[in-house]
């Protein structure tokens, strides 16, 4: 994820430092895959780190205690 992320910054820093137009284009072209690619593995761990919280709760009431764990109602995985 942060391969993607540095790559997407790298890659808009150099649009704003190059001279011509049609590099300064093709720089940002090649930002936007990068940027959509570190955004999708962000979301799967934020997932699979809300799952590991609901089983952590889950497990938590199994042995008698309460259920501390956040509900995320909202969270939608698609575009």
């Amino acid at each position: 994820m942060r391969w993607f992320s540095t790559a997407c910054l790298w890659f808009q820093y150099k649009s704003k430092c190059t001279r011509m137009d049609l590099l300064e284009f093709i720089f940002l072209l090649l930002s936007i895959p990068c940027f959509k690619a570190s955004h999708f593995f962000f979301k799967r761990t934020y997932a699979l780190q809300q799952r590991e919280l609901l089983r952590l709760g889950r497990e938590c009431i199994r042995l008698g205690g309460e259920d501390y764990s956040l509900e995320f109602d909202n969270l939608s995985l698609g575009p």
